[in-house]
Parts: structure tokens; C-alpha cells; sequence
């Protein structure tokens, strides 16, 4: 898994620097549809992995299946706003989803005050999230979630809790 976490960011690092164009050929047919997300890795940098089972529910060494389907669209459909639910705590979140290369998508998301989980109380903070989606083959992308977590507020924040800092999520997603 940690070779595929350093290949997502080195795909999430793409469009820096010059590249040759690529062989419109080689695109995948990809059609818009709803897919099943699967969580493989997070890496914490804001509690050095103490907000992972917030994203990995069930422990690091386990993938884990997000609750409610995903729409992903079609280059040709794009760019698009959308709705998305996900689990508590985030809840329903607002999507802007853009072309960004070829067989490359990327999701904008943002949400005040989301839960850090039960384990921080009443500890919230603003997510700012950018999703950058490779797309494999027709039913399958794989992607890296940068989240940065800011502005975190409550009396039950850990005080090691920086006022901004960011965890990333290495997921795959398959077409339901």
C-alpha cells in the first residue's frame, strides 16, 4: 500500500513542470455512475494518527467501504455541482467537481464545523477538501483526499491540535 500512497502523490503533484502531451488514444471510456469509495490508507498530520479512525473506522489495517454511494461524472459532463452524503460526521456536502487532465478529475469540497469524532467532544473544525480522481478503466478510479483541517474550536480540542493542518486519505473507487 505505501507504493500506491506515494504514487497518488505523485499524481496529485501532476501538471507541475513540463509534460508531453498524452495520446488521446490511451483515454478510458469512463461514463458517469455511482461508486462504491473504499478508504486503503490514511496519513494524519494533525494528530500524528489520532483522527484516523475518523476516516478509517474499523483500524488502520483495515480498507473501509464508505456508507452511501458516490455519483462520479463523465469528462464530457464536467464541470458539475453536486450533493454528496457521507457518514456522520460530516453529513451532506456540496461537491465541485472540474476536468482536470486527462483521465484526471478533481472534487472541491467545504464544511464548517464538522465533528472530530466523539473522542475530541465537542471539538469542530472547518474542512476544506480537494479530491484528485485518477480514472483506471471504465468502472474503476483511484485518488488522493487532501483535507485541511482548520480553525478547530471546542473545549474538548486536544491541546497538540494546531489551528490548521491537513490529513490525506489514499482511496479507490468502483463503479457500482
Amino acid at each position: 500500500m505505501r507504493v500506491r500512497w506515494f504514487a497518488l502523490v505523485a499524481l496529485f503533484a501532476l501538471g507541475c513542470g513540463d509534460e508531453e502531451a498524452p495520446d488521446l488514444a490511451d483515454t478510458v471510456d469512463f461514463a458517469s455512475g455511482e461508486f462504491q469509495i473504499t478508504t486503503h490508507s490514511v496519513v494524519d498530520e494533525c494528530l500524528d494518527g489520532g483522527l484516523n479512525l475518523l476516516f478509517m473506522p474499523e483500524g488502520d489495517e483495515t480498507p473501509w467501504g464508505w456508507e452511501f454511494p458516490i455519483e462520479l461524472y463523465a469528462e464530457s459532463e464536467l464541470p458539475r455541482t453536486y450533493d454528496i452524503q457521507l457518514r456522520d460526521p460530516f453529513g451532506a456536502m456540496t461537491v465541485n467537481a472540474v476536468d482536470s487532465g486527462v483521465d484526471l478529475q478533481q472534487m472541491i469540497a467545504n464544511k464548517d464545523g464538522v465533528s472530530l469524532g466523539s473522542q475530541y467532544g465537542d471539538c469542530v473544525a472547518n474542512i476544506d477538501s480537494v479530491v484528485e480522481m485518477s480514472l483506471v478503466d471504465s468502472n474503476t478510479a483511484e485518488g488522493l483526499a487532501s483535507l485541511s483541517l482548520s480553525n478547530p474550536v471546542g473545549d474538548d480540542c486536544p491541546v497538540d491540535l494546531p489551528p490548521s493542518c491537513s490529513v490525506f486519505l489514499s482511496i479507490e473507487a468502483a463503479r457500482q
